[in-house]
């Protein structure tokens, strides 16, 4: 029996993203123990049995690469929400700063943010940072 050599034209491809970077692996021949990771775990978006026809290949780049722009638009609504969550956070920060220290009620405290925003021509988290760093005062 001759040692694996690889075989020209082999196949793996490589995906890279600024967040992460996944592989388009194939598992190995023999059976995983229940202790070893499965392909998916381990990262894989799609993967190759040996053998493995050239037909089989088309259908698994398309797969690896739906799956791949899943996670980076996933990606993105994660961070959009973690900053926006942020900017909430700020924003309740600076009501409460002009509710305890400016005897203002919640609304009051809302619209006093919405009109310096309008004014300034900033967003409303910008206004409440200064609001919470005793820049701004109403």
């Amino acid at each position: 029996m001759q040692p694996h050599r690889p075989v020209s034209g082999q196949f793996q491809a490589v995906v890279q993203n600024s967040v992460a970077r996944r592989e388009l692996t194939r598992p190995p021949p023999r059976l995983r123990t229940p202790e070893e990771p499965s392909p998916r775990d381990a990262g894989a978006l799609a993967y190759l049995v040996k053998p493995f026809q050239t037909s089989d290949l088309l259908p698994a780049i398309v797969t690896a690469l739906g799956r791949f722009e899943q996670i980076v638009a996933l990606e993105r609504e994660n961070a959009d929400l973690a900053e926006r969550l942020e900017a909430r956070k700020m924003i309740d920060r600076a009501k409460g700063r002009l509710m305890d220290e400016h005897g203002l009620s919640e609304a009051d405290s809302w619209r006093f943010l919405q009109k310096s925003a309008m004014n300034s021509r900033r967003k409303i988290h910008e206004v409440a940072a200064d609001v919470v760093g005793g820049v701004l005062t109403p």
